[in-house]
């Protein structure tokens, strides 16, 4: 233990500091440092006991003017000590060593105490020949040595590209006129990962560091500099890249999707000629990838009604390179400012769109009805179509009423409605958001009911008839991605024909979650005893498996999938779809807060979804969108309860809303 005027040393990080013992007491001892700093060390903590520097009564200034004056002496003494040397002397001895015996093997002179802080100094600074062991030092070995001569050139050479990469993010903000050629290319990935990934991004701590070092750090850095460069869109869809969804198609793709050996339409001899009948397509305006039709013919004692679906697999191979890739994104996914289709453009637009007048291979499925609209039988058939006309659902929509057939098709599909629901299908009436971006970002937000005529019509048709394939492949024993949904654990009572987005809501709370599997099993939601997606095959990969699947077996009696191999599509496919889902919802909500955030100081209709101890469940009406807002300083609200909120704040970038009552 030292006593009070004392010179002591001891480690502090990166380096030893030299002190004199202002007072000792018990196990710790308050010290003054050679940087004019009191601390209080444990004595444990101790290097080296030097000589008496004076009374501490005698004043600060002169115990800082001895300190210093000693560490300068044993800094000389210092520049004597090659540890290199010494290590070539002792690397090949077990050791330890004490500071005293390097010290004989240095100097060759009477050894005093500030020899061995010299050494002591030393051999800490040196950090590649020897580790020190409390009062002692061990050589490390020749590997070890090597070890750490490589780490510390690691070392160095990321301490240069701090440096450089600091100087290029100054000049950047202070001086972008004065970058070099290439420099920006260096910089531009850090930015990049930084900006999708935040502090998760694996070279955040390098980013942060480089920020640091030009005294520019500010989390929203990385996108600004990318956005100023014109590297990124001030609107960039940084969730989409940090999902690492693939946005365009390879070269070697797209040349084999324009030179596809696409066979003969009319070499499809196994295919029925329904071009005579007048199918349309009814899609919504601005569709570009038109896959399924529909159509209506009398009959002497009912209807025939067709549902007809591009048939894709008579033009992508099955494990083809385009078959990988659609499998690998798993579906289309269509955001308000953009669409990443699952194929190529010149194949889902062009090539397997179904677009009038030109002849296309389909699968019909053909459904046979009495003239109560009662399903008789069911046929799918490979067949030949051709589109007569193309309809958006509003011009649709006027024609019920005045077109015997629309009007016709219309009264069926409210039959097929009506039995479904008869058979326990949950109803649910929440409106459809459609919300685009256009090329100036005018951002269009608008409300469609799900209930209006054709929309519910092209609804009944296309579930109908997924319904039937998923019955084929049932009585068949024929695998399929089947789709299924358990009861609901409620169902909530709701006046008919009314819409209510808090019963929704609770209804929707309440329902099973929907399973995907190869054995059938019943959706309650829809109240089928099996169902399937089949009818999108252009946007959805697995609707293009279950359409390949079901292909094979009729034509040629066939499974073209085993079970395991099926299994092993799904477990790929699913996730792809997941991560698809959730990219739309952000990216929705992302221009949904854009668009609101003009609206700040506005009250806004809103419906009370939920309540929990801390706050209320919110749904803004005219937008559909759910927020929480605190339950403190608010009126008592109530599940269900009507009211107007003000918007008081949104930030779109930073996902933040907020609304008073």
């Amino acid at each position: 233990m030292p006593e009070p005027g004392q010179l002591v040393e001891f480690i502090n990080e990166r380096s030893i500091i030299a002190a004199v013992c202002l007072q000792a007491k018990g196990p710790r001892v308050l010290l003054l440092t050679e940087n004019n700093k009191e601390v209080s060390l444990s004595a444990k903590r101790l290097l080296i006991d030097g000589p008496f520097l004076g009374n501490v009564d005698d004043g600060r200034g002169r115990l800082l003017q001895a300190i210093q004056a000693t560490v300068q002496k044993r800094e000389e003494i210092k520049k004597r000590v090659s540890t290199e040397d010494l290590w070539d002397l002792l690397n090949s001895e077990t050791g330890p060593f004490s500071y005293r015996y390097l010290a004989e093997l240095t100097f060759g002179e009477t050894v005093t105490i500030h020899h061995l802080s010299a050494i002591c100094r030393a051999v800490f600074e040196d950090k590649l020949h020897f580790k020190m062991v409390e009062d002692q030092v061990v050589p490390n070995s020749p590997d070890k040595v090597e070890a750490i001569k490589l780490n510390l050139e690691k070392e160095a050479a990321k301490e240069r590209q701090i440096e450089q990469l600091a100087g290029i993010l100054k000049m950047m903000i202070d001086a972008p006129d004065q970058l070099k050629e290439g420099e920006l290319a260096l910089i531009v990935p850090l930015l990049k990962e930084v900006a999708i990934f935040n502090s998760e991004a694996e070279c955040y701590l390098l980013a942060k560091e480089v920020m640091q070092r030009a005294n520019k750090f500010h989390p929203e850095m990385p996108f600004k500099l990318l956005v100023d460069f014109g590297i990124f869109d001030q609107d960039e869809n940084v969730f989409l890249h940090r999902c690492c969804v693939p946005l365009s198609f390879s070269d070697e793709l797209l040349s084999q999707a324009c030179t596809l050996d696409i066979p003969p339409i009319r070499s499809c001899s196994d295919a029925v000629d329904l071009t005579s009948l007048p199918l349309i397509t009814i899609d919504a305006s601005g569709t570009r990838d038109h896959d399924d039709a529909i159509s209506l013919e009398r009959l002497p004692e009912g209807y025939r009604l067709g549902v007809h679906v591009i048939d894709v697999s008579r033009f992508i191979p099955k494990g083809s390179p385009l078959d990988r890739e659609a499998r690998e994104r798993g579906t289309s996914i269509y955001l308000p400012d953009r669409r990443i289709p699952m194929l190529p453009e010149v194949m889902s637009e062009q090539v397997l769109s179904l677009v009038p007048d030109y002849e296309k291979p389909a699968v019909s499925v053909l459904v046979d009805l009495d003239e109560s609209f009662e399903i008789k039988s069911f046929q799918i058939v490979p067949s030949l179509i051709t589109i007569h006309r193309q309809l958006t659902y509003v011009e649709a929509d006027e024609m019920i009423g005045s077109d015997r057939d629309m009007t016709l098709l219309y009264d069926i599909t409210r039959k097929f409605r009506q039995k479904r629901l008869e058979s326990g299908a949950v109803d649910l009436s929440v409106p459809e958001l459609l919300l685009w971006v256009d090329d100036n970002k005018n951002i269009t937000v608008k409300l469609i009911s799900r209930e209006s005529p054709t929309r519910m019509l092209i609804s009944e048709l296309m579930i109908m008839a997924n319904g039937l394939m998923a019955q084929f492949a049932m009585d068949n024993g024929l695998p399929i991605p089947f789709r299924s949904q358990g009861e609901p654990r409620e169902r909530v009572e709701r006046p008919e024909g009314e819409i209510d987005l808090y019963l929704d809501y609770k209804q929707r709370r309440a329902l099973s979650r929907f399973l995907l599997d190869i054995s059938p099993e019943p959706h309650a939601g829809l109240g089928l005893p099996a169902y399937t997606n089949v009818t999108s095959p252009i946007r959805r990969y697995l609707d293009l498996i279950a359409q390949r699947q079901l292909m094979d077996y009729i034509r040629e009696g066939k499974r073209g999938y085993a079970d395991e191999e099926l299994k092993e599509i799904i477990s790929v496919v699913k996730p792809a779809v997941q991560r698809a889902n959730l990219v739309r919802q952000k990216r929705t909500r992302y221009w949904l807060l854009k668009h609101l955030s003009a609206r700040v100081g506005d009250w806004l209709p809103a419906q009370v979804l939920d309540k929990s101890p801390h706050s209320y469940r919110m749904i803004l009406e005219e937008y559909l969108f759910e927020l929480n807002m605190p339950t403190a300083n608010s009126i008592p609200l109530f599940p269900g309860d009507h009211l107007r909120v003000k918007l008081e704040k949104v930030n779109y970038r930073d996902d933040i809303i907020k609304v008073s009552v």
